[in-house]
């Protein structure tokens, strides 16, 4: 308890032994009594202030997680642009592909654009409990957004790791067959990213947290 509350319990148990010793003072008992109520109203006013406040910097603890998570989940939509070049790139090794199958010389320096996206503020709000405050079913739409977003990362991941521990003697063309899939499997991954962040922001547009993506 706070020392102001403190401060206030301890005048009130001065004023009850004070009390004690006025018990032939009948005009002095009332108006202790007046007191008392007064004292025990105040304390029970700040502690009913206290539990508002405290409640209040909690909802603007979880309001500005939301939407801090709906503006990360609004990245995740405007990846087109890493959808395209990544249909480019893939186009481009499977042609350099078709080239080497027909004897021709073929370029295979085509790879996977990896997305410029983060899930920072998600994984923060979990970790400090405040998505356990969030409404269950935005709770559980919010989360499928982001298991969308981990398959893309996986698919990624899986995609550096091959570069980086291939065989060396491995054939520059077998190598980008292998390339090729990863990159199909990336592409699919953004395309399912982009549509359910697209799913999600358009279902929840009129509301608030939503909304306050015009206002930035």
């Amino acid at each position: 308890m706070k020392t102001g509350k403190r401060k206030i319990l301890y005048n009130l148990s001065v004023r009850l032994i004070v009390m004690s010793n006025m018990k032939n003072n009948t005009s002095s008992v009332k108006k202790f009594g007046l007191e008392i109520f007064s004292i025990v109203f105040a304390v029970l006013l700040a502690l009913t202030l206290d539990s508002w406040q405290e409640q209040s910097k909690q909802q603007k603890k979880i309001n500005k997680a939301l939407n801090d998570i709906v503006e990360e989940i609004y990245t995740f939509s405007t990846l087109n642009g890493a959808l395209e070049y990544n249909k480019s790139q893939l186009d481009s090794l499977n042609m350099a592909i078709e080239k080497h199958k027909s004897g021709e010389e073929a370029n295979f320096n085509f790879g996977l654009g990896r997305p410029e996206i983060k899930s920072l503020t998600w994984q923060i709000s979990k970790e400090n409990g405040i998505t356990s405050s969030f409404d269950r079913t935005l709770l559980l739409e919010i989360a499928e957004v982001y298991v969308e977003y981990d398959r893309l990362m996986k698919t990624v991941d899986y995609y550096v790791d091959f570069r980086l521990k291939s065989d060396p003697d491995i054939s520059p063309y077998t190598e980008a067959r292998y390339s090729s899939r990863y990159i199909s499997s990336a592409i699919f991954r953004i395309g399912e990213l982009i549509r359910k962040a697209n799913d999600f922001l358009e279902r929840h547009k009129n509301e608030s947290f939503v909304k306050a993506l015009h206002q930035n």
